[in-house]
């Protein structure tokens, strides 16, 4: 069985995958990467702002490594390495940020895919940069057609789940698969106070605004009145 965590709820919330009970020896591999996410902002780290409730589930299933380091600081050549297990320093252009990935640099999806392994990948896979000269991105077949309505501003329109959904249910069942996920937040800018509380501050602006435009009118309104009145008294006067 395989359980996504392709989201904050929880995990029995998610995709569940049957699989017949005798081990596999070609395992299906689901890879799930955040985007500019600092090592402390996990609540299975301790942090007490940030709930991480599915990814808790699963460092509590398995392994949460204290001591983990990335090989670059840039997204794209971390990503690289990642891809091709190899320093930056040894792959070439893909190893610099934003620039192209070399065809000709084997990654661990080129391995799977040879050896039967249907490979997709949706939101951010190998990016950025330019990855033409090999075809497909070197995360594999790219999932991103399912969309959805993003709750705040910032965060990405790709609905990750259905894609995955989408990926596996064109999957040949037979077939094992090895799937990226790459979400692109929370690499992004953030909305002052999305949320509840927010909600409510905005809903008494403008309510308070709507109070406002209404005493404006009739203030307005009792101007107008007295405009008139002070021109028939003008008007009287003068006929006196």
């Amino acid at each position: 069985m395989l359980t996504s965590i392709l989201s904050c709820s929880k995990p029995s919330e998610e995709i569940v995958i049957n699989h017949p009970k005798e081990v596999r020896s070609t395992p299906n591999i689901l890879f799930v990467i955040a985007d500019d996410q600092s090592f402390p902002h996990c609540s299975a780290y301790g942090n007490s702002f940030v709930k991480t409730p599915a990814f808790d589930y699963i460092a509590s299933q398995g392994c949460l490594f204290q001591n983990a380091y990335v090989t670059s600081p840039g997204s794209s050549p971390s990503r690289a390495s990642i891809l091709s297990g190899m320093y930056p320093w040894q792959i070439k252009e893909a190893g610099t940020h934003c620039s192209y990935f070399p065809k000709d640099i084997v990654c661990y999806t080129d391995i799977l895919t040879a050896n039967g392994y249907n490979v997709g990948y949706t939101g951010k896979g190998w990016a950025p940069g330019d990855c033409k000269e090999r075809g497909v991105n070197p995360a594999g077949k790219a999932f991103n057609k399912k969309k959805l309505t993003p709750p705040y501003s910032g965060i990405s329109n790709i609905d990750y789940v259905e894609n995955f959904k989408l990926f596996y249910q064109d999957s040949d069942k037979k077939q094992p698969f090895c799937f990226w996920v790459g979400f692109n937040e929370p690499h992004r800018g953030f909305e002052r106070r999305a949320d509840a509380l927010y909600f409510v501050y905005q809903l008494v602006n403008y309510y308070l605004y709507f109070i406002f435009i209404i005493c404006l009118i009739i203030n307005l309104l009792i101007f107008c009145i007295l405009i008139i009145y002070l021109y028939f008294c003008c008007i009287e006067f003068k006929q006196k």
